[in-house]
């Protein structure tokens, strides 16, 4: 896992010097930097680089960011993607944690087993449906009261017969 200080030291990568060594086709109007988007089919210079900032913006496509942002869009990759790439262009970074943090386990989704389901005759789902201005008559044509059970835990709630 990177440090903040490591991140910082990445996101301090010039893009200007970054973009020259791609050989990006680049003009200098006034104090600003435009380049072709390397990442998009781009014959008129539109993206701006602020060299101070060390931040660019695509006219194009409206996006923008820092060094790592426009890795990312220019070789459509993710963060760790996007710092593999960058040291391979800058080689002097030392950088050995570029990996993603390993995930946590995947928690096991409760199976809903459903037990039977019967015409609706328990006072409390009648009650709800009467505190909601249901139509009685029409709830009980169209819904069912189904009993079910998660984990070890049997529940009963109002349900509408489907294909699934």
């Amino acid at each position: 896992m990177l440090t903040p200080k490591e991140i910082d030291a990445i996101k301090n990568i010039s893009i200007v010097d970054f973009l020259s060594r791609q050989n990006v086709p680049s003009k200098r109007v006034g104090s600003t930097l435009f380049f072709s988007a390397p990442f998009r089919d781009d014959h008129n210079p539109s993206m701006k680089v602020d060299e101070r900032a060390n931040r660019w913006y695509d006219f194009g496509t409206g996006e923008g960011g820092d060094i790592i942002d426009l890795v990312k869009a220019i070789h459509n990759t993710d963060f760790y993607g996007a710092i593999r790439k960058l040291q391979a262009a800058q080689p002097d970074l030392s950088i050995a944690a570029a990996t993603p943090a390993p995930s946590p386990p995947a928690l096991a989704t409760p199976t809903i087993t459903v037990l039977n389901a019967v015409p609706i005759y328990h006072k409390g789902l009648l009650d709800y449906l009467y505190e909601r201005n249901v139509d009685v008559d029409v709830a009980k044509r169209m819904c069912r009261q189904v009993h079910y059970r998660v984990s070890d835990k049997t529940y009963f709630a109002l349900g509408f017969k489907n294909n699934s």
